[in-house]
């Protein structure tokens, strides 16, 4: 029986490559790196054995800055692997330019040459037939342990009908005062030893006996207001002091969008080891197609500094295949919208999505055709 064996250029995106990997299901992987990349095959090797330990997996360094060297590697590679007993597959997504073309004048007639585009779909590079890679068993988590990070999240799933409860309550409690209300949550959210806080005759306070907030909110003006509710849900912290009413009614929109496979929320980054914080993701959501939507959620932007620090995030986490939106409660005041313009980031409100079924379906339709086109490089 022939054993199957697949050479994978690697450069600064690691997901092609294990994707490819598991797509093609090799006996042997060969993980062709200089020594600046060195680091993302080791991650793609790490995965590889932890979650599919029937497949050999070696590192094997060439030069990215002599040519001739490299070129020398590469015969090398060719003479010993290139045998009627071998059954070889060369993915050259990855690793230089010069590399691919080496590969393709060595291996050319002797393997299968493999191309994984950012739209997950694979081509055979000889006979132009292409295929969508099926991968059910890449997370969300996956992909940023490839990147040589970990994230903590919470599952969409999680959240239930008393989660869902909480959000129109809390909505109500906003309307009635939103200064007071922002205020108050602002507070209790950077001071977590709060147990209480109040303003302009509104206040929250925690009812530790009860495990619940309990919040009495009043609005004086042409119309007299006073709204008392007493909030508790799984996680009535984060909805309600977090901003993360709005995440959460975001996420359920996302949902519904028909491409929707995972959603994930609240996502915190740290590098392995360590436990700080590094960067947060408001939602990031894994399609049918196994590639990512990153979604930052504000009320508003008043920082559009806040536009440049998700965009830097997204690419360095995401790879090239990734996406990223902005949704807001309302409009886009002009200065951030011009700033989302000018960085590529699509901006939606929720304001305009929700406004009917109509408009509803067409940001979906929107989203169908952002997440197919080819990020630039």
């Amino acid at each position: 029986m022939n054993k199957k064996i697949n050479i994978s250029l690697v450069g600064g995106q690691p997901f092609p490559v294990y994707a490819q990997i598991l797509d093609n299901q090799p006996d042997i992987a060969i993980l062709v790196c200089s020594k600046a990349t060195r680091k993302y095959a080791e991650n793609v090797k790490a995965l590889i054995e932890l979650k599919f330990n029937k497949i050999d997996i070696y590192i094997t360094e060439i030069s990215d800055q002599d040519n001739k060297l490299a070129d020398e590697a590469i015969k090398a590679q060719c003479d010993l692997y290139c045998k009627p007993s071998t059954s070889l597959t060369v993915h050259v997504a990855g690793g230089t330019k010069p590399w691919a073309i080496l590969y393709a004048k060595h291996f050319g007639g002797k393997a299968t040459i493999v191309f994984i585009d950012q739209n997950n779909v694979i081509w055979n590079m000889d006979t132009l037939e292409s295929h969508r890679l099926d991968s059910t068993s890449i997370t969300i988590a996956d992909v940023f342990t490839l990147q040589g990070v970990k994230i903590s999240s919470t599952s969409f799933e999680s959240f239930d009908a008393t989660d869902a409860k909480c959000v129109q309550e809390i909505k109500q409690l906003r309307k009635c005062n939103f200064r007071a209300f922002n205020r108050i949550t602002m507070d209790l959210s950077s001071h977590p030893n709060l147990s209480s806080s109040s303003s302009d005759a509104c206040s929250i306070s925690w009812n530790a006996e009860h495990r619940q907030y309990d919040c009495h909110f009043e609005y004086h003006g042409k119309f007299d207001k006073v709204v008392d509710k007493s909030l508790s849900s799984p996680h009535i912290k984060h909805l309600l002091l977090n901003t993360g009413w709005f995440e959460y009614e975001v996420a359920s929109l996302l949902n519904h969008w028909p491409m929707t496979d995972q959603i994930v929320m609240n996502v915190n980054i740290n590098y392995e080891g360590q436990a700080k914080t590094v960067n947060e993701i408001d939602i990031i959501v894994k399609t049918k197609h196994d590639k990512l939507l990153f979604v930052e959620c504000k009320t508003q932007i008043f920082d559009s500094t806040a536009i440049d620090k998700f965009n830097d995030v997204v690419k360095k986490y995401g790879g090239l295949g990734s996406k990223r939106i902005f949704i807001t409660e309302v409009p886009l005041k002009d200065l951030p919208k011009e700033k989302c313009t000018k960085s590529g980031i699509p901006h939606f409100s929720m304001q305009s999505i929700l406004k009917s079924e109509h408009s509803r379906l067409a940001f979906f339709a929107q989203l169908d055709d952002y997440m197919s086109n080819i990020n630039e490089r």
